[in-house]
């Protein structure tokens, strides 16, 4: 059985934390992200809701938050969620409206790593293979290596990479 690594008690929330809410429009679709911050405005917590009731998008976001959520109270960093999540491609995705922060994405997920990126990583140093460099334990984003120009209005299609 290959190796799990070490696993970090899982740190639960305060019953009475800040939160973020953010709503935008991508493809016709209505997806709100909420995300619970510990004392420290570290993330511990996403929500994820699609505005089309009893949709197979709105199960699988579910599912994701929880996922992403257990990740981030058992000390995932940050960036190692981002770089998971970012570049998935499927419906809805496009020209972002209502972020201040992302202009477009590539899916739902894909939105939800730009949003995570834009409020919690520094833009400094690279992720290099799915680990942070820089300093500390701080989640650090180097915007020309780890931001695709969709996020924050160039292209909103991925360059193609065969060209």
């Amino acid at each position: 059985m290959a190796n799990m690594g070490t696993l970090k008690m899982r740190q639960p929330l305060p019953d009475r934390r800040r939160s973020w809410t953010q709503k935008v429009v991508s493809d016709g679709q209505t997806v709100y992200l909420c995300v619970g911050e510990y004392d420290d405005g570290r993330p511990g917590e996403i929500f994820v809701d699609v505005a089309k009731q009893g949709t197979f998008l709105r199960g699988v976001m579910g599912a994701l938050a929880r996922t992403v959520s257990i990740a981030l109270q058992c000390g995932a960093d940050v960036a190692v969620v981002v770089h998971s999540l970012r570049g998935a491609n499927y419906p809805p995705n496009g020209r972002v409206e209502g972020s201040d922060a992302v202009a477009g994405c590539l899916s739902v997920t894909d939105w939800i790593a730009a949003e995570l990126a834009a409020r919690y990583m520094a833009p400094a140093h690279a992720l290099t293979n799915g680990q942070v460099v820089g300093e500390g334990d701080a989640a650090l984003l180097d915007p020309e290596e780890d931001m695709p120009p969709y996020w924050t209005g160039g292209l909103c299609e991925p360059e193609d990479e065969a060209a």
